[in-house]
């Protein structure tokens, strides 16, 4: 069977965008391009993108990934052995963020109760690695935002990391009660500035920058997976409302 991109992207939760940028750095070229210029992708590029997304969830980058692909003797089943493996031992810390979730909703609409504490339950450490991981695969390790990352990430207490963790909860649990309004109103504006201001805590992040880490909420597996667990919308949504945040403070 033979899909066009837009029939691969909603076929793998992507967007269209991804794909043209997967098939410019060479990383899956579709399968074959008709006269008209419509890329079609056939079930062996299926499975080469299931692996992307895969490696990416991994926290690999897309050279790295690329690489490992196109490595003569790849075997997929051990490929999708390992998979298992490491999803198996994530799995049980996102149940926890989900268990999180849910409860602080209850919590804000005061049909739960919870202690500060757990509130930063599933947010630890492990989060900022991950953090660290998706800063290196998209600027690569010797970038001046990572090198600051993990040097203000260094530099904070165990109680102030919960704190700016806990942060981003809180306004993400915002945004998704704002979610019907318009990207540029203000109530979403002002928590846009306050991801912007929160992302600060970690390197200094231009408007340039943010609005490329915008794309890479809506984009990225990773992210996009994240926040889809908040709200299915809210990766799109919190990208468009960043593009108006930073078009007005240029």
């Amino acid at each position: 069977m033979a899909y066009s991109v837009k029939e691969l992207a909603d076929l793998a939760g992507i967007s269209t965008r991804t794909l043209h940028y997967y098939d410019e750095i060479g990383l899956l070229p579709p399968s074959n391009v008709e006269s008209n210029g419509y890329r079609q992708y056939d079930t062996q590029a299926v499975i080469r993108l299931q692996q992307i997304l895969f490696y990416k969830e991994l926290g690999l980058s897309l050279k790295e990934i690329q690489r490992m692909l196109d490595t003569s003797g790849f075997d997929i089943l051990a490929a999708l052995e390992a998979h298992k493996s490491d999803l198996e031992q994530k799995a049980g810390r996102m149940l926890e963020i989900l268990d999180t979730i849910e409860n602080t909703i209850k919590h804000l609409k005061g049909e739960h109760t919870m202690s500060d504490a757990d509130l930063f339950k599933g947010f630890d450490e492990a989060q900022q690695e991950e953090y660290e991981k998706e800063v290196v695969a998209r600027w690569g390790a010797d970038n001046p935002a990572y090198q600051q990352s993990k040097q203000h990430w260094g530099s904070y207490s165990d109680e102030r990391k919960g704190q700016i963790l806990g942060e981003m909860q809180a306004i993400t649990l915002s945004l998704v009660e704002n979610i019907e309004k318009d990207p540029s109103d203000p109530a979403v504006q002002e928590l846009v500035a306050q991801q912007h201001h929160w992302v600060n805590y970690f390197w200094d992040c231009g408007l340039e920058q943010f609005e490329a880490l915008g794309q890479g909420y809506a984009t990225d597996p990773k992210f996009s997976e994240m926040y889809q667990g908040y709200h299915p919308n809210l990766p799109e949504f919190l990208y468009k409302a960043i593009q108006h945040y930073v078009k007005t403070n240029r």
